[in-house]
């Protein structure tokens, strides 16, 4: 396998993928987005001298098919703001679960 040695690593999450905050809505759904946190976690454990940012993104909820119109954001509204967000960690080593801003969240 071959890696950028400073890369980074991202996984599209959500906020509903956190047990701290998890408030008992859309249950499946967050099941699934705090099953994706905890691979992210295991794969971050295994690899403790990684140097590449490896970062589990919720950008927030977005308008579409699934998400449905009473969503918060548009996609043109939230991808910049990611794109911005994984710029400015590229070359941060280390995990994090972090929104679209690159505010830390509780796992």
């Amino acid at each position: 396998m071959s890696t950028a040695p400073n890369g980074t690593i991202a996984a599209m999450s959500s906020e509903l993928g956190s047990i701290t905050n998890n408030d008992g809505f859309w249950d499946l759904y967050a099941s699934t987005k705090a099953a994706l946190n905890m691979l992210m976690k295991c794969f971050a454990s295994r690899r403790p001298g990684d140097r590449r940012a490896i970062l589990v993104v919720a950008p927030g909820w977005i308008k579409t098919d699934m998400g449905g119109d009473e969503a918060t954001y548009t996609i043109e509204e939230t991808i910049p703001l990611v794109v911005d967000m994984l710029e400015k960690n590229h070359g941060c080593p280390g995990l994090r679960y972090v929104d679209r801003f690159g505010e830390t969240l509780p796992w």
